[in-house]
């Protein structure tokens, strides 16, 4: 499970559409109730961000340099990244780390925003011993594709290279 959560592009300024198509596959991607509002959480991107194919493997934002390569190049995958209000703020602080309950989605889209995603990843903040290895976050993808505890460890993997961030990878303008 390579995969990560998927882009987001708004056309015409029609962020409702978009939301709206969003939403109309909640059902479809098998999201639990306590998820399926991620689309009204605030937005750390202020346009969806578009990205390679290896990136979309890797689930990771691109670097200034791969930013700069892909300004040239045709791209067919765009990502969108929500957190809730308590993360946002967080985020927003410069914290370094992500209070309890925070959850960060990282929704990935094939072609335009307005087409359901692919598929949305999320990270929740824990307080218990159960994901005490990574850092207190439980990585999650939507919909399922095999075991969620490979799922997680291999999300996980690699958010490592973000400890000193609280696992958290890329930078997020504010808004």
């Amino acid at each position: 499970m390579r995969r990560c959560v998927g882009a987001l592009v708004v056309i015409s300024g029609s962020l409702l559409v978009a939301t709206l198509a969003v939403h109309a596959s909640d059902a479809e991607l098998g999201l639990p109730k306590e998820l399926a509002s991620y689309g009204s959480w605030p937005h750390l991107l202020k346009r969806p961000r578009p990205v390679s194919e290896q990136l979309w493997d890797l689930c990771r934002a691109p670097t200034l340099d791969e930013q700069k390569a892909l300004a040239e190049a045709a791209i067919e995958h765009l990502v969108m990244v929500y957190a809730t209000p308590s993360a946002a703020q967080a985020m927003s602080g410069k914290s370094a780390s992500m209070p309890v309950g925070s959850i960060l989605a990282k929704e990935k889209h094939s072609g335009v925003f307005a087409s359901p995603p692919e598929g949305v990843a999320f990270m929740l903040k824990h307080s218990d011993d159960a994901f005490r290895n990574t850092g207190d976050w439980e990585f999650r993808y939507y919909p399922p594709s095999g075991d969620p505890v490979a799922t997680h460890q291999h999300c996980a993997a690699c958010h490592r290279l973000g400890q000193s961030r609280d696992y958290v990878l890329g930078s997020y303008p504010s808004q």
